[in-house]
């Protein structure tokens, strides 16, 4: 005689041959697992093997991905470190302004020089034009930004930076210009004398 009360109760099943009033107890999930003759119920092995089957599936497609986010780290970090490192001081010249006669090494204006006949535009600044400026002060302020960095360039060696363009529709060489680890166009920035370019040219009037 069998008797099952519910899903959480204990079956209890009378043995051939026990005592009269003898009953063994059986786990009803263990009851469900085994039918007549102890058969193995084939609706939980299935379950079993579809459940197996479905973890082998997620670690196979999870594990190339673990291989391949930290290969791809790789170059993201030494982009980075190329990035923020500050380039070497090996660069000293003498710079004067530049006049009418062939430029070689001299400065154009406050973002734009001449070194041993190549142009330089400091990629990360804009200063005010001096020859076609927008207004009396863009002009005064223009002079005093290339005086200015006619005197940074001329303060001892420095170091070239380049970005991501190497020239800019000019021909232009496009650099920041860096000495002891410190951006000198950043300085005519705090200086008051430079724009950080952002893309395009802002206003020095008004």
């Amino acid at each position: 005689m069998k008797v099952i009360a519910n899903s959480t109760t204990t079956l209890r099943q009378t043995v051939p041959g026990a005592a009269h009033g003898q009953q063994n107890r059986v786990p009803v999930g263990m009851s469900r697992m085994a039918g007549n003759h102890g058969k193995v119920d084939s609706s939980v092995v299935s379950f079993k093997s579809e459940k197996q089957r479905r973890a082998r599936t997620a670690r196979r497609s999870w594990s190339p991905w673990l291989v391949a986010l930290p290969v791809a780290a790789i170059p993201l970090g030494i982009a980075y470190g190329w990035a923020t490192m500050p380039p070497n001081d090996d660069i000293e010249a003498s710079f004067p302004i530049c006049g009418i006669s062939a430029r070689i090494t001299c400065v154009v204006d406050g973002d734009t020089f001449w070194l041993d006949g190549v142009k330089y535009r400091i990629a990360d600044i804009d200063t005010p034009e001096i020859s076609e400026p927008r207004c009396a002060e863009e002009k005064a302020l223009g002079e005093q930004a290339k005086i200015r960095l006619q005197s940074l360039l001329n303060a001892g060696p420095f170091g070239f930076k380049a970005g991501f363009r190497d020239e800019d529709k000019y021909g232009r060489k496009l650099r920041d210009v860096y000495r002891s680890g410190q951006s000198l166009g950043a300085q005519l920035v705090d200086e008051g004398l430079a724009h950080r370019w952002l893309g395009f040219k802002q206003s020095w009037c008004g």
